[in-house]
């Protein structure tokens, strides 16, 4: 059986946490002195707004713009918030993951 080699510019992903920095509005992850970043602002005290998500070239490809996301939808869920997302990351990995849509607003409270 042959096994093949990953590509030369494949990186595995980290076991890196990621951080939460309620002052800031951010979860990130900071590896190989790069940071990627998930932004969030809080219209109301129901609701977290993610506005903004963040990997650098040199991160990309190790699943960190996923963790990220889990990592702050965990945090809303945990809190009792409902989520709106106008970072597209966001808006388009609440739609390919149902699980989720209990943060909806108009959804019963989480």
């Amino acid at each position: 059986m042959l096994h093949s080699a990953p590509p030369p510019h494949y990186t595995p992903p980290m076991d890196t946490p990621v951080q939460h920095d309620p002052e800031r509005g951010a979860f990130t992850v900071r590896e190989d002195g790069a940071e990627g970043v998930l932004e969030y602002t809080r219209s109301d005290p129901t609701t977290a707004a993610f506005v903004h998500t963040f990997v650098p070239p040199a991160l990309r490809g190790r699943g960190i713009a996923e963790r990220l996301v889990t990592a702050g939808l965990s945090w809303a869920r945990e809190q009792g918030l409902h989520v709106t997302a106008s970072c597209p990351y966001v808006a388009a990995y609440l739609g390919r993951h149902p699980k989720w849509d209990d943060l909806r607003p108009g959804s019963v409270t989480p």
